[in-house]
């Protein structure tokens, strides 16, 4: 594994672009997975990394399958204006990752995470195995966005995606302050533990 000190990172993790649009703001501190088709093990998400890019991700997006306290957000991350590469502006730090086994966990996030409930279950459900992991991350804006050519090894349905050349991300700045992360990670954690725990 490389030293992930140094300021500058490998991999990225794809998400909706207009997830990615509420995480860069500030709005949303969670991502949630349960890992593609294209995924080692059978399609099983893993964390492989505690700091990653954000790669803005077009396939499949759907403002249906969005809560719809986010749904307006489809309106400026809903097209790709640029089918040939990632343009990569923020990377995000793992605070804490729960597998959540128990739907009503799920329901309790409510707008905390970006989709329906009717989008959380069938994600939920994929494949006959009920789990969802759920990923709280600190988000960070890089001093200026980087363009990554887009590589027919990208394609798919994929969480991670290792890049040929490394990111620089020294000067980047957290898009939320530390109170307001360190609340709403104990937010989180409240919640999920207590959800959990009954």
């Amino acid at each position: 594994m490389r030293d992930v000190r140094k300021p500058e990172l490998w991999v990225g993790l794809q998400e909706w672009a207009v997830t990615c649009q509420a995480l860069a703001a500030g709005e949303l501190t969670c991502v949630v997975r349960k890992g593609g088709i294209h995924e080692p093990q059978g399609g099983t998400f893993e964390l492989q990394q505690p700091r990653f890019l954000l790669l803005p991700t077009y396939l499949h997006q759907d403002p249906e399958r969005l809560h719809p306290h986010w749904r307006a957000g489809f309106d400026t991350a809903g097209r790709d204006p640029d089918s040939g590469a990632f343009v990569i502006e923020h990377w995000a730090e793992v605070g804490a990752v729960w597998k959540v086994v128990q739907p009503r966990v799920l329901e309790a996030l409510g707008p905390r995470v970006p989709w329906t409930s009717e989008e959380l279950m069938r994600r939920f459900r994929y494949r006959g195995d009920p789990w969802l992991a759920v990923v709280a991350v600190r988000v960070h804006r890089m001093a200026a966005p980087v363009r990554v050519p887009f590589k027919p090894e990208y394609q798919g349905c994929r969480s991670w995606v290792p890049l040929g050349e490394p990111v620089a991300i020294a000067g980047s700045t957290p898009v939320c302050d530390e109170p307001t992360w360190a609340a709403r990670l104990e937010e989180l954690t409240s919640l999920l533990a207590a959800q959990e725990s009954t």
